[in-house]
């Protein structure tokens, strides 16, 4: 898979009729451009749809009198808009199942599995191609109209997709934020091949998990900045669509990608131009703010509620709590479509994007985008460790917002530390970042005991006699755990405090 070649784009989606708009924008209007052209793609995939599930779209398409087959995977880590991409041309109709062999040789579950592939889905698409100069940078842009078409039914297709063809990256995101300010544009998450399996299979696309992403031993500042930003972006992109369609754990997901971006410019702060990065933490606090308000209703109607009818609350009360939630998290879900369908996450993707490309804009200062990572990371940890002490300095005695505070500081501990694994003892770092996992656990717990107090009083307001006996088992239950949960941090936090710092 290492000698696929690799293409990097950037979609944005549009609304039907916007297209004249888009061409008149100077870097199109100025552009060299070909003849449109329609273009006929045909998906296929096997009836268990082996492709799919292991990341594959197989098309041949038919376009200007010429058949081309293209194998694609998408990414499963690091960059966004990257994905391999294979292509052989064909003279007939007819899948060529050698070279697709050839391809696909390292996925071994794959091995002679396409045999059996057959048409799926099609989609006709009238294609305008643009070859525009961006300084040093040549991008190929292709504004794309016509349908998702699987039987009798369809999905329509307005987008333009930037690919980068020669020169550095950062002009052609500079010219997509450009689009996205001035347009009613957002940024694009699903591909064709996607659109289609999901009009062909009905189902939400999974999550993606956001997990961590160690940097390398010998990486510099500059490339671990892009590495982790990169780590976090992917599963927030691709979380987008399943949020949208309400799935709780693709908003969650959203969340702890954006804690991960967010504790990447926390970690690396000193070396970090200050007046960006407080610009991008301010956009991902307010993004985080929209997926929030849907998290906290996701918890307490699919998990806060049937705990308490474990634990003994009455079936009765907790329905009619449930049914004043489930109006709640609605709403918090429109948000979260609003959010997605505006352009907040497109603009804070690729604006991290474009201020990373040059690493050395980036920084501070240039010289310290080449600074090796091993030798700043133990003072950057130390930094953060010590934040952590102080917090939880009167961890049994703190306030709820002080335990709140804490809890971002540990979340902010853990992700670093992780990210930081590949430099240091496994055992060690496994052993740490289980302890930050504990502490976390009790006061995400405390946490939760405290939204739980709020969204119960949006339920049921504290006047109001008739939601007096619901509201008083939820909040009694609720009093009782809160208790249970401080007894385990007292004795996380211990575990936590006299821990060895791994990267000592």
């Amino acid at each position: 898979m290492s000698e696929a070649p690799v293409e990097t784009e950037i979609k944005l989606l549009f609304e039907p009729g916007l297209r004249p708009r888009l061409e008149q924008h100077p870097a199109f209007a100025h552009a060299v451009r070909a003849a449109p052209r329609r273009e006929l793609s045909t998906y296929f995939d096997t009836d268990g749809l082996v492709l799919h599930r292991h990341g594959y779209s197989l098309r041949i398409r038919e376009a200007g009198g010429e058949l081309v087959q293209t194998l694609k995977k998408a990414p499963s880590d690091g960059a966004v808009h990257e994905r391999n991409e294979w292509e052989w041309k064909l003279s007939q109709r007819r899948l060529a199942l050698r070279p697709l062999d050839r391809a696909i040789a390292a996925d071994a579950e794959l091995n002679g599995g396409l045999r059996g592939a057959t048409s799926k889905f099609v989609t006709e698409i009238q294609r305008r191609r643009f070859d525009i100069r961006l300084d040093s940078s040549r991008v190929e842009a292709a504004i794309d109209e016509g349908v998702v078409r699987v039987g009798d039914r369809e999905e329509p297709v307005c987008e333009v997709e930037l690919e980068i063809k020669d020169g550095p990256p950062g002009p052609a995101y500079r010219l997509a934020l450009d689009l996205i300010e001035h347009n009613p544009f957002r940024i694009g998450v699903e591909s064709k091949a996607e659109r289609g399996y999901r009009l062909l299979t009905g189902i939400v696309p999974p999550p993606v998990a956001a997990r961590a992403a160690p940097v390398q031993r010998r990486a510099a500042l500059g490339e671990a900045l892009n590495w982790t930003a990169g780590a976090a972006l992917h599963p927030f992109v691709a979380n987008m669509s399943a949020a949208r369609m309400g799935d709780p754990e693709a908003v969650h997901q959203m969340r702890v990608a954006l804690r991960r971006l967010r504790t990447m410019l926390v970690l690396y702060a000193p070396f970090l131009d200050p007046e960006a990065s407080e610009r991008f933490s301010n956009s991902i606090r307010d993004t985080g703010a929209v997926l929030g308000a849907a998290r906290d209703w996701d918890v307490f109607v699919g998990q806060t509620l049937s705990h308490a009818r474990d634990a003994g609350v009455r079936a009765e009360w907790t329905a009619a709590l449930e049914e004043g939630a489930t109006a709640k998290q609605e709403d918090a879900r429109r948000g979260v479509r609003a959010l997605i369908d505006g352009k907040a996450p497109g603009e804070l993707v690729l604006g991290i994007e474009a201020w990373l490309c040059d690493p050395e804009a980036a920084a501070k200062r240039p010289k310290s985008a080449r600074v090796p990572i091993a030798d700043i990371i133990p003072d950057l940890l130390d930094r953060l460790a010590e934040k952590v002490a102080r917090r939880g300095r009167r961890v049994t005695h703190s306030s709820p917002p002080e335990l709140h505070r804490l809890r971002k500081s540990i979340k902010k501990m853990r992700y670093s530390v992780e990210s930081a694994s590949a430099l240091y003892p496994g055992k060690a770092v496994n052993r740490y970042v289980k302890r930050c996992k504990k502490l976390q656990t009790a006061l995400g717990t405390i946490n939760d005991s405290q939204v739980t107090i709020r969204l119960v009083e949006e339920i049921a307001p504290s006047h109001s006699a008739a939601w007096a006996p619901a509201a008083g088992a939820m909040l009694k239950w609720n009093a009782e755990r809160l208790k249970d949960a401080e007894r385990d941090l007292a004795r996380a936090w211990r575990k936590l405090r006299h821990s060895d710092r791994v990267w000592r």
